[in-house]
């Protein structure tokens, strides 16, 4: 471990902490426009929280429903925030490679537009 800490060089570590500030900034742009979703921008680490809306679901009770569902039905995974004292939000990490946070993407936009109270609404009736 010692000489894990002391031959590094200090471009590996500049190199890793730009490649994550990336895929957060990706990640971050791919959830901000989904209603229903608050991202909040992170901040030196490697996760961040999202406020879900739960007003603007239908059959979506709180974080621990959500993350549930998601995980069940998008084959995403994100911890309840209720796990850290934050009902209604979820922690996601930045760590993927940016061709999986396009397609986590992709997936979060198709599970709330499933959800979506809005949506609903602009759905034609079954006849």
């Amino acid at each position: 471990i010692p000489s894990i800490l002391f031959e590094t060089p200090d471009s590996w570590y500049n190199d890793l902490n730009e490649k994550l500030f990336r895929q957060s900034t990706l990640l971050y742009n791919e959830l901000k426009d989904i209603d229903g979703l608050k991202p909040i921008k992170a901040r030196g680490t490697i996760f961040f929280m999202v406020q879900i809306e739960v007003q603007k679901f239908k059959g979506i009770k709180d974080d621990i429903d959500f993350a549930n569902k998601l995980i069940r039905e998008q084959a995403i995974l994100v911890l309840p925030g209720t796990i850290f004292g934050a009902k209604n939000y979820f922690r996601c990490v930045v760590c993927p490679p940016s061709h999986v946070i396009a397609e986590i993407g992709k997936r979060m936009r198709e599970f709330c537009a499933k959800y979506s109270i809005n949506a609903m609404k602009t759905r034609p009736a079954k006849l």
